[in-house]
């Protein structure tokens, strides 16, 4: 093996490697703009048949959500998008 014929493969193979590391992940924009302040008020709102929420949590979280749901006193009905 001549060492000067793999020392450039080396240095390339080296910063190559230096650079994955060196990567800085792609950062997603907001759509929704985060408030400039939140205060916590009186009042409510209610649930009824008509009220409708919808999810994308997928595997634990939405079985942590739905057994949450089903503790509450309401009927819950299941759909998929369409």
């Amino acid at each position: 093996m001549n060492i000067r014929k793999e020392y450039p493969k080396v240095c390339l193979f080296l910063w190559i490697l230096g650079m994955c590391f060196h990567a800085h992940p792609i950062l997603a924009q907001s759509v929704i703009p985060v408030p400039l302040k939140m205060e916590q008020g009186t009042g409510s709102f209610l649930l009824s048949e008509k009220t409708k929420l919808y999810t994308n949590l997928q595997g634990g979280e939405a079985e942590l959500w739905e057994n949450y749901l089903k503790a509450l006193p309401v009927q819950l009905k299941e759909a998929r998008m369409k």
